[in-house]
């Protein structure tokens, strides 16, 4: 065996990833393990570790350190050390008189840096009560190598609750102050019922019903939604849907359930899908993204006056397209009508069928065009051609694949067909409607699979 293999193997069975090691403790180790049966001598095996695993090695004094997979390794021969010292944001800290035989972690090791650092306060005079001492904060940050914020922050904690458990910023906490399970379910519960709520707002909250009271760093519950829940669920930022509050009546929520359940049970290429929508300069034809260098804005000049609104109608199958028209300004009863009778009479050239067949179902939205006396007349007309009529929930566009249509003709509208749009937006609309193709509808479809088995 070699040193390589007889130090890992030490190293396994006797430390944690965030332990420090004594490196004596490891060379006596070595030494009385395999020095009778490899010739291991105290020496070479400290130079060994030394040259092998001191890449980051800091020499202060007599007494040598270094780093090795994140452990700091301490070449000490004392029984009682008197100056230990921490890598801490590349300077290193000093701590007094820590035994061998105390546990030594990360935690303890902040726990005694703080705790040092008020009684050296203290020992030259400083006054909890008053906030008084008598030398500058700047002084003893560098007789301990941190900030004089980090000095005048613990020093004012500590005179605020004459305790020691000061709070570190970021994710480690002193004294066991992180985040509890209750904490961590808190903020998921939080976060699930309101997907905007600030981490300010959930610190607010933290600090009134947590178990961590006295406030918390919101990094630290940052990386907590990110990561941390206890769900297993990991939280990122994203655009926000908002959905209307009156689609959570009671009338409301009976009546979906029964529309997914009646939807569910029909063949879903006999369901048309009806809807229409406003076309018009700037709304479409208008690019939102684009490059600029750094620090300065990406500007493009855009004609700002407004074109008279095209209203799109659009009637949608597994198929595709079944059926399209465009009307010069907003839509009204009269040309709703008007469109299921030429949709009626119309072909789809793919299929060769008629758009609208004996058996089919027609599902649209509840604008008031499609009710009252157009609504009757329409339910009427087709049902005399067998065919039934059906309105989706109030409120309910993701019931709708005719919306992920419109989705795709104004991004085409928006980049491919830019410059046609500018110039005549009717053929420029035509030309985005040929590209939904039957591969699209089948995953507009698939999108509300709930309602179908396709």
């Amino acid at each position: 065996m070699n040193l390589k293999d007889a130090l890992e193997n030490i190293i396994s069975k006797t430390t944690t990833s965030d332990s420090i090691i004594i490196v004596d403790e490891l060379v006596d180790k070595i030494k009385n393990k395999y020095s009778e049966e490899h010739g291991f001598e105290r020496g070479n095996i400290v130079n060994f570790i030394s040259k092998t695993y001191g890449r980051k090695v800091k020499y202060i004094g007599k007494k040598k350190r270094a780093y090795y997979r994140g452990l700091m390794f301490i070449i000490d021969t004392d029984e009682l050390i008197e100056e230990v010292f921490i890598l801490k944001t590349n300077k290193w800290i000093i701590l007094k008189r820590i035994s061998l035989e105390d546990p030594i972690s990360a935690e303890n090791l902040y726990q005694k840096t703080f705790r040092v650092l008020i009684l050296d306060i203290i020992e030259k005079g400083g006054d909890s009560l008053t906030g008084y001492i008598p030398v500058t904060y700047i002084e003893i940050a560098k007789r301990f190598c941190v900030s004089q914020q980090t000095v005048a922050k613990i020093w004012r904690e500590f005179c605020q609750r004459n305790s020691f458990a000061v709070q570190s910023r970021g994710g480690l906490r002193i004294n066991n102050r992180k985040l509890t399970d209750n904490d961590l379910e808190l903020i998921e519960t939080l976060k699930a019922n309101k997907g905007s709520i600030s981490m300010r707002e959930i610190s607010e909250i933290l600090e009134e019903f947590g178990d961590v009271q006295g406030g918390i760093a919101m990094s630290t519950i940052s990386r907590a939604v990110k990561s941390r829940l206890l769900s297993g669920k990991k939280y990122s930022r994203k655009e926000i849907t908002h959905v209307a509050l009156q689609r959570f009546t009671f009338t409301n929520v009976l009546y979906t359930q029964l529309f997914v359940n009646y939807l569910s049970s029909k063949d879903a290429r006999k369901i048309n899908f009806f809807d229409e929508a406003g076309i018009k300069s700037p709304d479409a034809g208008i690019r939102l993204y684009g490059h600029a260098p750094v620090g300065e804005r990406c500007v493009e000049v855009e004609r700002k006056l407004e074109n008279p609104n095209t209203t799109l109608n659009l009637l949608v199958s597994l198929n595709g397209v079944e059926y399209y028209n465009l009307l010069d300004g907003a839509t009204d009863t009269v040309q709703f009508l008007n469109f299921f009778e030429e949709a009626a009479n119309a072909v789809n050239f793919e299929t060769t069928r008629p758009a609208l067949e004996v058996g089919d179902i027609v599902v649209m939205d509840n604008l008031a065009v499609h009710h009252y006396e157009g609504g009757e007349l329409l339910e009427e007309y087709l049902a005399d051609m067998g065919i039934e009529l059906l309105f989706t929930p109030v409120y309910s566009p993701d019931l709708n694949p005719v919306e992920l249509c419109f989705n795709k003709i104004k991004t085409q509208l928006n980049y491919n067909f830019q410059k046609v749009f500018k110039a005549n937006l009717k053929l420029a609309t035509v030309l985005a409607l040929e590209t939904i193709t039957v591969e699209d509808m089948s995953h507009f479809y698939n999108l509300t699979s709930y309602l179908f088995e396709l």
